[in-house]
């Protein structure tokens, strides 16, 4: 005879069936693409486990046992402690919002151990390699649409530290340009919050003489996105592949935008730029997300600092 748990398990609300629901709460709610994208294919992955190891697919049988269970097998795959985090905090609101709709009364995720995640400084890039990037963009002639794009792409990166989809998601309207001093950019981030970024004049400068081209080209009609391809729009993607050629030329390998991000924290910290206006330029409500960037170069900060007190000179 099956046992109360089993008829449990086998009866209700499954997890396939709820995945298309909850994306559609996670959009009413006003999340993004990007998390709606990451939270879905957590709970593919978590399903297509529980049908290989015949384990409970209906939400009132899933139990802790079973989440710990694929948490684990994550790891023994090879997947980056990062990666299994983010699997792990993409369950927590999935099971909160089945609690909410009444398909659960507890959530199966109480007392399952948030995966330790090593903290792993991200390479910094410094000035000399930022310089070689943009050579790498400089344009061979002026019918070089795509190295006066990227030239004015890799600029603003590094002089806003803005994100890839911020930066991809702009529109001309979104720049302004301030006589004499650089100019504004106004991003939507994180948790649907507009901030608006300075930049200098060499970012504004390479911003108008980009504008300039994209008025002319043939795609611009179609389109109120600020980044153009032969295509059209460029895409989150597109401008992770310009990059990454760019930084193929330059000699710096896996290039991608976040790298410009981490390098404006590094340099703004260096230059003695203080850390409340930090967070504010980046967008971060949060002072981890400030120690988290700072580590990465913390132990190069740290030496510079010991050399200019010489503080064991003064004995």
């Amino acid at each position: 005879m099956a046992t109360t748990r089993e008829i449990e398990a086998e009866s209700g609300q499954s997890l396939a069936e709820s995945i298309d629901d909850y994306r559609l709460s996670l959009h009413a709610s006003g999340r993004s693409r990007a998390t709606r994208e990451v939270y879905g294919l957590a709970l593919r992955y978590f399903d297509e486990f529980l049908t290989g190891r015949g384990m409970p697919r209906h939400l009132s049988g899933i139990r802790r046992e079973h989440i710990e269970a694929w948490l684990v097998d994550l790891r023994d795959q090879g997947r980056a402690p990062a990666t299994v985090s983010v699997y792990y905090r993409s369950l927590q609101p999935f099971f909160k919002w089945a609690i909410e709709e009444g398909f659960i009364t507890e959530s199966p995720m109480r007392n399952v151990a948030r995966p330790i995640v090593p903290e792993q400084p991200v390479p910094v890039l410094n000035e000399k390699q930022l310089l070689a990037l943009l050579k790498a963009c400089t344009p061979r002639n002026r019918d070089d649409f795509e190295g006066y794009r990227d030239t004015a792409l890799v600029r603003l990166f590094a002089d806003t530290g803005c994100r890839r989809g911020e930066v991809a998601a702009l529109r001309p309207a979104d720049v302004v340009f301030v006589k004499d001093e650089g100019g504004m950019v106004t991003v939507l981030g994180k948790g649907g919050r507009y901030r608006s970024v300075p930049f200098g004049s060499k970012t504004a400068e390479a911003l108008r003489r980009y504008l300039r081209k994209r008025d002319a080209h043939p795609k611009a009609p179609g389109t109120d996105r600020l980044w153009l391809s032969f295509k059209g729009a460029l895409t989150g993607d597109g401008i992770m592949q310009a990059l990454r050629r760019r930084g193929d030329a330059a000699g710096i390998p896996a290039m991608h935008p976040h790298l410009l991000r981490h390098a404006l924290a590094d340099r703004w910290q260096k230059a003695g730029g203080g850390e409340s206006d930090l967070m504010r330029i980046m967008g971060w409500r949060s002072p981890s997300m400030l120690r988290r960037y700072a580590a990465s170069a913390a132990d190069e900060r740290a030496q510079e600092a010991h050399r200019r007190l010489a503080l064991g000179n003064r004995l």
